[in-house]
This record gives structure tokens, C-alpha cells and sequence, in this order.
């Protein structure tokens, strides 16, 4: 006889019918799961990128209409008092504008032509003397600036003070002064502290109830506006990523990228927008929320999912069980019957009943053994 060759491995059938299952069931679920979660994430991403582009345009929009109004009506003033200058001794004008107080008009927040936004003006001859109204603000860096702001102003330079926040107030400002020159010569100059706390009610206004993260920062990365009031003004935001790369964008652009922020228990993964004030200032815009709120449909999606999936990956291993345990029991009993027939109990039988092919195969052997 040839020798007998190696013997061949036999798998079981519970591992071929929970493959089955697996491959038939589970794995198209996991398919048609990854492909829902990946496109609800994408379509959201795009989404919420978008709303925050949206917003941190819109409020870019309104801080440079509100600075630029600012400018404007001080520049008016200057211009006002160039008219005919040559007419009239630039003390007299100066002189009618304290009795009249003229000036006032400008604080006033109630019917004033600028709605309250100054809290200071004055308009100085090159002397330093002329009329003011308004408070008497002490803070140092408003009285360094209204020096520096007086001081450019006798060279025909108009100035724009970086973000200084008043102490007295509790509010950001900056000082804003323009030349008076007629005839290539400077008269005087127009000074003005101008409140940047309507800035502030729109950034909280944009906060979406604390939905987003909205701020303003300066061309120093310093803050000047938060959604979130308990922010202190002035606080150092240029460690943080996405302010970083506003201020190495050249703070000419706008970008919605993802960062991290240190915090307890790991980084909070961000997703964030800067954009760029429209004019000279430097400011930026900042919109960001964290990913789990920005993605959290995606996310929950996926939480469901894999739930899902658990649920009838378990099925599978459980209906496997007993299917195969429905084969396999007869095929056991065949196989131990067939091996005692080849051992000479001529005798065996197999009590199988069933109406499938396992019931066939068990009368054919019993008649088999009959006949032997």
C-alpha cells in the first residue's frame, strides 16, 4: 500500500458559517457606516467652514465700519475748521466753539451725530490750548497718546493709537487725532478718545449664545473684543496657534484651518477662521469652536454605528452558533457511526431526524448498514 500522505487540517463549520455571516452581514454594514460617517463629517466640515468664514467676514466688516466712521467725523472736524480760515483768527473760531459747546454734540449718546462713541474730544491750536469736552480721562497710556497724537499732528501726520483699554471706564478706546492746515500751514489739531465698546456687543452678539468662540485681537495679538465678557481685555493672544498664523498671514488674508489648545486632560482639537480687517489697523477676526461641538452629529453618527455594528457582529457569532451547531451535531453523529461500522459493528445505526439532506444522508447510512 502507498504510504499514507499528511493529513489534511479540517476546519469547522461554526468558523465558516460566522465567516459567512460576517462577510454577508457585518462587513457591508461596516462599509455603508464608514461611508456615512465620512461623507456627514465632510458635508458638515464644509459646512460649519463656511458659517465661520461667513461670520468672521461680517464682523471684519462691521469693526471697519465702525473705525472708519470714527475717522471720519474727526476728519470732518479738521476739515470744518479749514474752511476759511483765512477769514478769521483760528483763536476766535476756537473761542465761538467753547461758548457755543460745540462739541458736546459729539457725546451726546442720545440724539449725538456719533451715538456716544466718543467720550473725549478737543481741538488745540499749536499752542495745546482750545476747547474739549467730555471726560476728564487719567489713564496714563490715553495721556501718552494724546500727547504723541498732539505732537504728530504739528507735522501734518495723522495718527491712529494702537488698542489701550481705560481703566476708569473699564472699556477698550483708542485716541484718534487729525491736523487742521490751511494754506500749508497747521492751525491745530482735532483729538478724540473714541469707545470701542460697541465693538464688544457685536463680538459677544456673534458668540451665538456661546455656540462659537469669537474674538478680536490686535496687530499685536492683543484682545480687544470677546464673545465671552469675562475675557480680560488686553490679555496676550498671540501664543495661541490660529492667532499665530493671522499674524504671519501678513494679517492680509482669511483661513479656516485646525489647531489645538493646551487644556486639562489633552489638547482640545479647534477648528478655527481668521480674517482680516479691511483697512490699515492690523485687527483680525477670530472665529473657532471645538471639533466634538462642530462635528457632533458626525460624531454621533459614528457612536451609533459602531454600536450597531457591535450589536450584530454579536448576532452573527450567536446565529452562527446555532446553525452551525444544527449541521454539525449530525455530522458528528455520522462520522462516530461510520467509524464503528469500519470497526465491524455491523450494527450501528443513526437516529437523525430531519427533513434536509442531513435526514437523507442519515437513512442512506442506516440502510447501508442494513444491507452490510
Amino acid at each position: 500500500m502507498p504510504p499514507a500522505g499528511p493529513r489534511r487540517r479540517r476546519g469547522r463549520i461554526l468558523y465558516s458559517i460566522c465567516v459567512l455571516l460576517f462577510a454577508i452581514g457585518v462587513v457591508p454594514l461596516l462599509w455603508t457606516s464608514y461611508k456615512l460617517v465620512t461623507g456627514s463629517r465632510e458635508s458638515l466640515e464644509l459646512t460649519q467652514k463656511q458659517m465661520q468664514l461667513d461670520k468672521a467676514r461680517s464682523l471684519s466688516s462691521q469693526v471697519g465700519l465702525y473705525v472708519s466712521s470714527l475717522r471720519d467725523h474727526v476728519s470732518a472736524i479738521a476739515r470744518t475748521l479749514e474752511i476759511d480760515a483765512d477769514r478769521e483768527p483760528f483763536s476766535d473760531r476756537l473761542a465761538r466753539i467753547t461758548d457755543q459747546g460745540a462739541l458736546a454734540r459729539y457725546l451726546d449718546a442720545e440724539g449725538g451725530e456719533v451715538g456716544g462713541r466718543f467720550v473725549y474730544v478737543s481741538v488745540r491750536d499749536t499752542r495745546g490750548i482750545g476747547p474739549a469736552s467730555g471726560l476728564d480721562l487719567q489713564d496714563p497710556d490715553i495721556l501718552h497718546w494724546l500727547r504723541e497724537g498732539f505732537s504728530r499732528g504739528l507735522y501734518k501726520t495723522r495718527m491712529t493709537s494702537p488698542t489701550l483699554v481705560s481703566t476708569s471706564l473699564d472699556e477698550p478706546v483708542i485716541v484718534l487725532e487729525e491736523p487742521i492746515v490751511a494754506g500749508g500751514k497747521v492751525l491745530g489739531v482735532v483729538l478724540a478718545v473714541a469707545s470701542l465698546q460697541p465693538i464688544r456687543l457685536m463680538t459677544a452678539e456673534s458668540g451665538e449664545r456661546g455656540l462659537l468662540e469669537v474674538y478680536l485681537v490686535d496687530n499685536r495679538g492683543r484682545l480687544i473684543a470677546h464673545s465671552d465678557p469675562e475675557k480680560p481685555l488686553q490679555a496676550d493672544m498671540s501664543s495661541v496657534e490660529i492667532v499665530r498664523l493671522f499674524a504671519e498671514s501678513g494679517q492680509q488674508a482669511g483661513a479656516t484651518i485646525g489647531f489645538a489648545i493646551p487644556a486639562e486632560g489633552g489638547a482640545r482639537q479647534m477648528l478655527g477662521t481668521y480674517r482680516a480687517v479691511p483697512d490699515d489697523s492690523g485687527w483680525g477676526v477670530i472665529v473657532q469652536v471645538d471639533e466634538e461641538t462642530a462635528y457632533y452629529d458626525a460624531i454621533e453618527l459614528r457612536r451609533q454605528s459602531v454600536i450597531l455594528v457591535t450589536i450584530v457582529t454579536a448576532l452573527a457569532v450567536v446565529l452562527g452558533t446555532l446553525f452551525a451547531g444544527q449541521i454539525s451535531r449530525p455530522v458528528r453523529r455520522l462520522a462516530d457511526g461510520a467509524r464503528r461500522l469500519a470497526g465491524g459493528d455491523y450494527g450501528t445505526r443513526v437516529d437523525i431526524r430531519s427533513e434536509n439532506e442531513m435526514g437523507v444522508l442519515a437513512d442512506a447510512f442506516n440502510q447501508m448498514g442494513e444491507e452490510i
